[in-house]
């Protein structure tokens, strides 16, 4: 027995664009802020849907500010529902780009000589 095909695959993510800025008496945050962004980066004529993803996060000093930018790609079959696609592209999408956001940010300020930035796991599918 063959297993299903989802309806929605996700096919794989790419940084567009990665800022870290530091002072250079940066040694802990004060008030982390984490500002998220997305949009709707199109849907093409071969089932395939971009999302774009754009996290922002400083802190109260302006010691630390880091810009990472993502684009996700996802494929879908053909015939699905408007509304389910709406459900999939605002909700799912987005839920599953941010681990890799997350993720990247603290590799990326591990490699920075700072402390390891971890965001916190979000439920984007509620929130956004």
């Amino acid at each position: 027995m063959e297993a299903p095909v989802a309806q929605f695959r996700f096919v794989g993510y790419k940084i567009l664009e990665s800022n870290v800025s530091l002072t250079e008496d940066v040694t802990l945050f004060q008030n982390l802020k984490i500002n998220i962004e997305q949009q709707n980066g199109g849907e093409s004529e071969e089932n395939r849907y971009k999302h774009i993803i754009a996290v922002t996060i400083k802190d109260e000093s302006d010691s630390v500010k880091i810009y990472v930018k993502m684009v996700g790609l996802f494929g879908y079959d053909k015939g699905i529902d408007e509304s389910t696609k709406k459900n999939f592209f605002n909700g799912n999408a987005p839920a599953i780009l941010f681990p890799y956001i997350r993720a990247y940010i603290s590799a990326l300020t591990s490699l920075s000589g700072i402390p390891t930035i971890i965001l916190p796991t979000l439920n984007l599918a509620k929130m956004l």
